[in-house]
This record gives C-alpha cells, sequence and structure tokens, in this order.
C-alpha cells in the first residue's frame, strides 16, 4: 500500500516501518495476503495506471509532463493536454513536426 506507506513515513520518519506492519495487525487485514497485492500491483500495471498508485512514479510521470507542456498547468490540465495530445496522434494523419 504504496500511499499509506509514504503517509506513515512522513509522519513517522525512520521509526515508520513498525507502525506500517502492525496496520496490518488490523482485522481489516486479516486473510489478506501477499497474492492479493501481487494481483493488484499486476492489474495496475497491465491497465498502466501504476503510475497513480505508486508515489515516486507519479511525481516523475508529472514531472515529465511538466518538460514537455510547460509549469503554467496543474495535474488535472497536464493529464488533459496529454490524453488530447496522444488522441489527436492516434485519429489523425499527423506527418511532421504539427
Amino acid at each position: 500500500m504504496p500511499r499509506e506507506w509514504e503517509k506513515i513515513y512522513d509522519a513517522n520518519g525512520d521509526d515508520a516501518f513498525p507502525v506500517y506492519a502492525a496496520m496490518f495487525r488490523k482485522d481489516e487485514y486479516e486473510g489478506l495476503g501477499w497474492k492479493e497485492y501481487y494481483d493488484a500491483f499486476k492489474e495496475l500495471k497491465e491497465q498502466k495506471t501504476i503510475e497513480e498508485e505508486i508515489p515516486l512514479l507519479r511525481e516523475e510521470k508529472f514531472r515529465k509532463l511538466r518538460e514537455r507542456w510547460g509549469e503554467n498547468y496543474d495535474d488535472e490540465a497536464l493529464v488533459y493536454l496529454e490524453d488530447l495530445y496522444n488522441g489527436i496522434l492516434m485519429t489523425q494523419n499527423v506527418n511532421g513536426a504539427l
């Protein structure tokens, strides 16, 4: 659970792991094994949305988008611009540096 780890690490620093491990002793995680997490990871990877769940990958994605589109846009606008651009490339006969 990368997002949970990030929250716990921000709050506890180097002492985060015992807090993170203790979280999995709660009843809501009873019976949950690594297979479920691995299956969820594979599904996110297949859907190409893994970048949204892992904070470092997400930051890298938006860093690249800001390099491409500029610093003037928020995250939502950057995703919109990238999707629009890719949609145009897939549906139109684009030649050259249009």
